[in-house]
């Protein structure tokens, strides 16, 4: 059972309590609600304005705490999202709270703030330990792509498809016209999680990479152009490719195809064993016929 009173300041808050004893001790007093209570809003005007020393002022909280604190927290987020209304509801409430110029970086960037607090040299350093802080986080072992092949859309090269074969750029086109094709060799697309190959990069990162193609089951084949091959990060990749070809029977092939032509992308373009992915139309239109042509890409 629940005794409740009106708050006697706003008249419009319910003050409830749970025993008969909170409740008759807070009629006599007359106390008020918490949103009107003097006693709570001056305790917090004196510490705001410095009447009142702050009670955890250069404290921190013990490890302990922080992880009490943060399994909380992960498990408030967690029963948040499994409410699709009520998180919905909260992302909107933190962004009209948080968002645009009620954000206290607004506009701002950290490294800028680390030259007014400590100056230039200071602030220098910070941002290559955060850096450095970044790329270990996201590099080697712990890249939630490690070990796996890149997905088909990734990378900068003209993408595409050549009678149903998926390259990645130019150079790969050209080997599968002018080697494949030509010689009618046998091939499987290298990017498979069975042929990744371990390696440790030049800094001593654990990474893993993919050939591109294997070759009538007997080659493993690297496209890549020839004043690439002696890289500083290409050397590692290709030191432990040739161990892993020997390991598994195989011989590691670097090749640096020759190109083929515009005519020849025209060709196979008209008659549709070469296909474009959507992404680069636009480009292979302006690149091979100019702004006032189009192609059935």
């Amino acid at each position: 059972m629940e005794f409740s009173r009106i708050c006697p300041k706003c008249k419009k808050n319910i003050i409830t309590y749970k025993t008969k004893g909170t409740f008759v001790f807070a009629s006599k007093r007359n106390s008020n609600c918490k949103k009107c209570s003097t006693s709570w809003n001056d305790f917090n005007l004196k510490v705001k304005f410095g009447v009142l020393p702050v009670p955890f002022k250069g404290k921190t909280h013990s490890n302990k705490t922080i992880k009490k604190l943060k399994k909380v927290h992960k498990q408030r987020m967690s029963d948040l999202k499994n409410n699709p209304i009520k998180y919905e509801a909260f992302k909107n409430k933190m962004k009209l709270v948080t968002g645009g110029l009620k954000n206290g970086m607004y506009g701002k960037k950290v490294y800028d703030i680390w030259i007014e607090k400590y100056g230039k040299e200071e602030a220098d350093k910070k941002e290559i330990a955060r850096k450095e802080k970044i790329s270990k986080a996201s590099s080697g072992k712990n890249n939630g792509m490690y070990g796996k092949p890149s997905p088909q859309g990734s990378g900068n090269g003209w993408k595409g498809w050549y009678k149903g074969i998926f390259f990645r750029s130019l150079l790969e086109l050209s080997f599968l016209i002018n080697y494949i094709e030509r010689f009618n060799f046998k091939m499987e697309n290298a990017e498979k999680t069975k042929y990744s190959i371990k390696y440790k990069d030049y800094k001593g990162t654990d990474r893993t990479y993919f050939a591109d193609y294997i070759i009538n089951d007997k080659y493993i084949v690297e496209i890549k152009p020839k004043n690439f091959h002696k890289s500083i990060s290409n050397i590692p990749k290709i030191k432990a490719g040739i161990k892993y070809a020997k390991r598994n029977k195989l011989k590691y092939k670097l090749i640096d195809p020759i190109r083929i032509s515009e005519e020849q992308i025209i060709k196979r373009l008209n008659n549709e064993t070469l296909i474009f992915t959507k992404q680069y139309k636009d480009k292979v239109n302006n690149y091979l016929y100019g702004r006032k042509n189009n192609i059935a890409a």
